[in-house]
């Protein structure tokens, strides 16, 4: 009895007991042998099927369902246990894509407001200019036999005619008719890209015809007291052109209504790389890294759009 009672007081004992109930009350392990089929996946799985049957599914069809859902179960967590998901680049990259998307989906949990776009506009207002423009109206001349009288013909019936004279109006118009005076004038011509063109671009005078007289004539436009005036004529591998410049509008930032799609696509942009980076950053922090040997600290930067 005494040496039950000295065995009792002994530490080791103690610690025994106290081991083994650790292991008693510890949490088991899923058993990657065991897969379970709850009667809550039975309903998502036969509901998943409902929504595009449009009908519920029979009990062959639910049976078949399962046997699917556990098909590629066993089959994932075999290339799981197999490795393939460290080994083959193309799962790899379907991990990384998913986890990225788990990281970035926070950054559209709300609108960006308006000091937000105000502020993107205000940091890059090169990203939203509206480029330099011009509305014109041409006398195009074709090359071919009598070329050159027939260009001259039109230049010096050009060289007494102004459009406003002809129109009574002694003002820049807006918007004209697309009956001009310069289209009743009927010199010239025809042109297939036509005869009067609005809100034109450089490159968009460029696409119609060619880039030296584009050059050329968006470099007589910026000249003091251009508009309302006959510039020209210019040349091109189609032949001359005469230009009638109505008006001309200078570069300009757009206003926030104007760039408010494109605004709130590059602040939702910005929203999901500042996650991007935080999430792994934050997740790096919990691995010990080395490179070469020596301690390494993950900086992520960020991707490009």
């Amino acid at each position: 009895m005494r040496a039950l009672q000295r065995g009792l007081r002994e530490p080791l004992l103690h610690f025994a007991w106290l081991a083994a109930l650790l292991i008693w009350l510890t949490p088991k392990p899923r058993d990657a042998r065991s897969i379970e089929v709850s009667q809550v996946q039975v309903t998502a799985l036969s509901r998943a099927f409902e929504l595009k049957a449009k009908r519920p599914p029979t009990a062959a069809e639910r049976d078949a369902l399962i046997n699917e859902y556990l098909s590629d179960e066993v089959l994932s967590r075999e290339a799981l246990a197999m490795g393939l998901h460290e080994t083959d680049p193309v799962v790899k990259r379907r991990l990384i894509q998913s986890l990225d998307y788990l990281a970035e989906s926070q950054a559209e949990s709300a609108q960006p407001t308006d000091a937000e776009l105000e502020a993107e506009l205000t940091a890059h207002p090169e990203r939203y200019q509206v480029p330099e423009e011009l509305d014109f109206e041409q006398v195009f001349v074709r090359s071919g036999p009598d070329f050159d009288a027939r260009s001259a013909a039109v230049a010096t019936k050009l060289a007494t005619y102004s459009p406003d004279a002809a129109s009574g109006s002694g003002g820049e118009v807006p918007h004209p008719s697309p009956s001009t005076p310069v289209a009743n004038l009927e010199l010239g011509d025809p042109f297939l890209a036509g005869r009067r063109f609005r809100s034109k671009s450089l490159q968009q005078v460029e696409a119609r015809f060619g880039a030296p007289l584009a050059k050329a004539l968006f470099e007589q436009a910026r000249l003091a007291n251009s508009t309302r005036k006959w510039l020209g004529p210019f040349s091109s591998r189609y032949g001359k052109h005469w230009v009638w410049l109505e008006a001309r509008r200078a570069p300009r930032t757009q206003s926030l209504q104007e760039a408010r799609s494109a605004l709130l696509a590059a602040v939702l942009e910005h929203r999901r790389q500042a996650s991007h980076i935080d999430f792994i950053r934050k997740t790096a922090a919990r691995y010990r890294i080395r490179v070469e040997g020596k301690p390494w600290q993950v900086t992520p930067q960020e991707r490009a759009p």
